[in-house]
């Protein structure tokens, strides 16, 4: 479940593929896409009704895409979760009554809780099927036709480039650590020395991609 909630590889293959919604010009697909996260984002925290609506997007483009829908579901897992603990105290500091379903009363927190979840899980589907319908590099160019500073637009790609060598190492790391007979859990004591190997172990595999690119002729502030 966690390596299909992490694995970009899938939606780069859905990118490359030929379709006409794939075939798209990136800028218009960028503009698309912040609109409508603008627009649901703008609503107010009790618009339950209206957020509600703005699911018609994400079911359409992924009809139009034909991208698998268990895949984007399987990403927005932690998005949910970081979302529900963000509101998760919104019950309790507003307790007014706002709606009742049959007989039962629901205050205004629950809705504001429920209401960002939505938020939430429609703002990163629309993120991810942005990314599934258009490359990489397509975005770079479409980030680049509205004049975003270069170095800016290197930075993403590297970001999205090497999260993988970043979750590889992690990978690596806990591997290790369950073969050492840890059990199936990390325990608390062990965190803090887990993290820190990680940190140092990306780090040497980041110097050691930076040396390739100097190599290979990169030049910052060039693309």
């Amino acid at each position: 479940m966690l390596k299909s909630m992490l694995n970009l590889d899938e939606l780069e293959q859905l990118a490359r593929r030929d379709l006409w919604v794939n075939r798209l010009h990136p800028a218009i697909k960028i503009a698309a896409t912040l609109m409508y996260v603008i627009a649901i984002t703008s609503l107010s925290k009790y618009a339950l009704d209206k957020v509600l609506l703005f699911g018609i997007v994400p079911i359409l483009i992924i009809s139009i895409g034909d991208v698998p829908y268990k895949g984007i579901l399987s990403k927005l897992i932690i998005p949910s979760i970081l979302s529900i603990s963000l509101g998760i105290f919104n019950p309790i500091f507003d307790r007014e009554i706002l709606m009742t379903v049959g007989r039962v009363g629901v205050s205004g927190g629950f809705i504001s809780l429920f209401t960002l979840l939505i938020k939430a899980i429609y703002t990163i589907s629309a993120t991810l099927l942005l990314v599934s319908t258009t490359t990489i590099e397509a975005l770079a160019n479409g980030l680049a036709f509205y004049k975003l500073p270069k170095p800016l637009i290197m930075l993403l790609l590297l970001m999205y480039r090497y999260i993988g060598v970043l979750l590889s190492e992690v990978s690596k790391t806990m591997e290790a650590y369950y073969l050492r007979g840890h059990g199936k859990g990390v325990h608390i004591s062990a965190w803090g020395s887990l993290v820190g190997q990680i940190m140092i172990r990306s780090y040497r595999r980041s110097e050691e991609i930076y040396n390739a690119m100097l190599l290979r002729g990169y030049s910052a502030g060039e693309r």
